[in-house]
């Protein structure tokens, strides 16, 4: 079984690899997924030496990708940091470690401010900086050939897709301000695309959507549905569709998609079935973030018995998810019930030094 860690590469940066590698061996982990493609954000850093509070470059590669291979105006940075995550990629091929580079695709708030016209827009015509559409062609473009040059990386041994997805009001970067109740039909509503390129699939909705904000907004309380799943089912064939460029350029790759569990879901995952996914991922990653244990628990128990493909389940080890011990304990072990193929914990850099000891003992007795 793999047990995977998720990290970043300034996590890596003035590491030794192989005591960096021997340091997550020890804790029951024989596996790393190392984030290659990454939004901004700022992190407070558990363990780190050199860094305490960091803020992570917006939309940057963390390898030497040829980006004069992506497409114009779609050319992230290319961080300082990535040589040392190559370098420490390299060491994990040649030891064993079983490394996966983490891409987030659609979620980018670099390339996002610099190209507006490719971003998600709600039914006003307002556009989400941080979330390029994934029905554009030149952002399905972006997606492949980032994900074709990260595969290729030395040492990698398959890719860790996330946000293959259209990201919705929610997942914002800015500080965030509302005065009433958000519900999950209004976040649905907010995170319709209407862009050119998404009316051309699902036909005009603006009027219909804008109309059903208005209303919730004059009585944010009352009892509403969510509707348009026919949108739902339309952005499925979308991301079937690159899924199948990223599978035809990554040959070879192993493919490990993060999904979730509802049809109508706009964050930082696939909302393709177990079913779609296969023949086209190798593997999918179902997560928790953000879950309480009992939310997790239900999470996991609407899992399907029969499964069309190998699935792995992920949580956040450190706080505010976890405060003790147990909680990690017990989160381990609703993984271990519901019967997953692999276990992925996030994240290295936000934990400090209890989390390890949480983890490292919860992990006894189930290393092989």
């Amino acid at each position: 079984m793999r047990r995977w860690v998720w990290m970043n590469a300034w996590d890596v940066e003035g590491r030794e690899p192989g005591e960096l590698i021997e340091e997550l061996r020890e804790c029951g982990l024989n596996g790393c997924s190392l984030g290659l493609s990454y939004h901004g954000g700022r992190m407070l850093l558990g363990r780190n030496t050199r860094r305490v509070v960091f803020e992570q470059r917006p939309g940057a590669l963390y390898f030497r990708a040829d980006t004069a291979r992506l497409p114009a105006g779609l050319r992230p940075e290319v961080a300082a940091e990535a040589a040392g995550a190559e370098r420490f990629l390299r060491h994990c091929g040649l030891s064993g470690f079983d490394a996966q580079a983490w891409v987030v695709l659609c979620h980018n708030d670099a390339l996002g401010s610099g190209a507006p016209e490719l971003c998600v827009e709600n039914a006003f015509g307002e556009k989400y900086s941080y979330a390029l559409c994934p029905a554009r062609e030149r952002v399905q473009e972006y997606c492949v050939e980032m994900c074709r040059q990260a595969a290729a990386v030395e040492g990698v041994s398959g890719l860790d897709i996330e946000a293959l997805s259209w990201m919705g009001y929610e997942h914002q970067g800015l500080h965030e301000k509302r005065g009433v109740p958000l519900s999950k039909e209004a976040v649905w509503w907010l995170s319709i695309c209407c862009c050119e390129a998404c009316r051309a699939g699902t036909g005009d909705l603006r009027a219909e959507i804008a109309g059903r904000v208005r209303a919730w907004l004059d009585d944010p309380w009352s009892a509403v549905e969510a509707g348009f799943d026919e949108v739902a089912e339309w952005r499925a064939g979308v991301q079937r569709r690159l899924l199948a460029r990223i599978r035809e350029e990554t040959a070879g790759a192993r493919l490990n998609l993060r999904v979730a569990q509802e049809r109508q879901w706009s964050g930082g995952k696939s909302t393709l079935s177990f079913g779609e996914a296969a023949g086209l991922a190798d593997e999918v990653t179902v997560t928790y973030f953000g879950s309480s244990t009992e939310g997790m628990e239900s999470g996991l128990a609407r899992l399907p018995g029969k499964r069309a493909l190998p699935v792995n389940g992920g949580f956040v080890f450190p706080g505010p998810d976890c405060g003790s011990a147990d909680d990690v304990a017990k989160r381990l072990a609703l993984l271990g019930r519901a019967g997953l193929d692999g276990w992925g914990f996030y994240g290295y850099g936000m934990a400090a030094r209890p989390h390890w000891a949480w983890l490292r003992q919860a992990l006894k007795g189930v290393r092989q």
